[in-house]
């Protein structure tokens, strides 16, 4: 998209454009092969559609719904038998990332035990997926020197392996995925769904969907929770994606159908305006209050461009110290990271409650007097704050 239409913001987001129809339409061809009412396949798109983290992501630059076509693609196959919609999807999530590999490999696992009895006629859709997959991790060995996990030092604190506290920690994170930002709703619509299941057999594509749904939770969360990389809610999109398909298959059977479908409308609508008050931190990615953000954010460069100040001389935290460049994909450069202690010592600090991994700083400098607020933008938990220091300390 870039090479035909140019290297702008707005090229980037159109370019999202296809994969958000694709997700739509795979999403709906298989609601559309689960033998249920028109009202919950309605009821189905509009929760798609409208879950916070989807929309929010659908809003932004994202890998991550890129992946929910690819892995739809595959359910397909897996519900249909289509080695051929296997094999795309396979191919299309390892292109994504890591965790696109890891829900790849565990789709295609998935559908050799279910289709054992045909392992032979299914040989080749092992073959042609995994040789690709093992050829591109050899030759991403050959040229970089590694393998899955980067040596930068950059991203080493994310790399460790988590100790007794950090995996307590990361559980606590995965559960929060399952229930923040209205997204309990849904967790509860599945658990609702759960308890049809002991009345009423399961149908084969019923069972399908509910075991691709708790492989890949198993696996995302078994290899989550033992690294020290904080836990992300976008990471299990995917599995939302999957708990709702279940959901709606079993829908037409649930009583307050009404009910729960406005109760979970209430609470996906509410999810864009959680917020969490320190030290929690809070998923800015997957909720709409990021759009404040965002507002403010152009507001301060546009101050300090105007004021002459120059962004090296300002310490930050991710994601405010982003550049221009980063961001718009203008010409501009990236504030200094201030969680790096020898930067300690800059004329200029921002400060956002969206930096997370900032709050400390802002106790330690900001509030000691040892800078001063010489500028807010915005109000609330989106601004974004300039403080100098104070003469004294010149």
């Amino acid at each position: 998209m870039w090479k035909i239409f140019g290297k702008t913001l707005a090229v980037s987001h159109l370019s999202m454009l296809p994969f958000l129809c694709l997700m739509v339409y795979l999403f709906l061809k298989i609601i559309w092969s689960l033998n249920i009412s028109k009202s919950a396949q309605y009821i189905g798109l509009s929760l798609l559609l409208l879950h916070p983290y989807i929309l929010t992501q659908s809003t932004l630059i994202s890998y991550d719904i890129v992946q929910i076509p690819f892995f739809l693609l595959i359910l397909l196959g897996i519900l249909k038998s289509r080695n051929t919609f296997i094999l795309i999807g396979f191919w299309g999530l390892s292109a994504c990332s890591i965790r696109g590999q890891m829900i790849a490999v565990t789709c295609l696992a998935l559908y050799s035990i279910l289709e054992y009895r045909n392992l032979k006629k299914n040989i080749f859709i092992i073959f042609f997926a995994v040789i690709p997959f093992i050829a591109w991790h050899l030759y991403h060995l050959h040229i970089t020197g590694w393998m899955i996990s980067t040596p930068s030092s950059t991203w080493q604190g994310q790399r460790d392996i988590a100790n007794f506290s950090q995996i307590i920690k990361n559980t606590i994170g995965i559960l929060r995925t399952y229930i923040d930002y209205g997204a309990i709703a849904l967790t509860l619509l599945f658990l609702i769904s759960i308890t049809y299941v002991q009345k009423e057999s399961l149908s084969s594509n019923q069972l399908k969907i509910l075991l691709t749904v708790v492989a890949i939770d198993l696996v995302l969360s078994s290899s989550i929770i033992l690294f020290s990389n904080p836990v992300g809610h976008r990471y299990f999109m995917i599995i939302h994606v999957g708990i709702l398909l279940f959901v709606i298959s079993i829908w037409d059977k649930i009583q307050w159908k009404k009910s729960l479908y406005t109760f979970t409308i209430i609470c996906f609508i509410s999810g864009h305006f959680w917020l969490y008050p320190y030290p929690l931190s809070n998923g800015w990615d997957v909720s709409l209050k990021y759009i404040s953000y965002e507002k403010n954010r152009a507001e301060f460069w546009a101050y300090i461009q105007e004021q002459s100040i120059s962004p090296e001389n300002i310490g930050s935290g991710f994601p405010l110290f982003c550049s221009l460049q980063q961001t718009n994909l203008i010409e501009g450069m990236r504030l200094t990271d201030m969680t790096e202690s020898k930067y300690f010592n800059l004329e200029y600090i921002a400060y956002s409650p969206v930096c997370n991994d900032m709050k400390n700083i802002i106790v330690d400098y900001a509030d000691s007097q040892q800078y001063k607020m010489i500028k807010s933008f915005g109000k609330g938990k989106t601004a974004i704050i300039l403080y100098q220091k104070t003469e004294s300390d010149n």
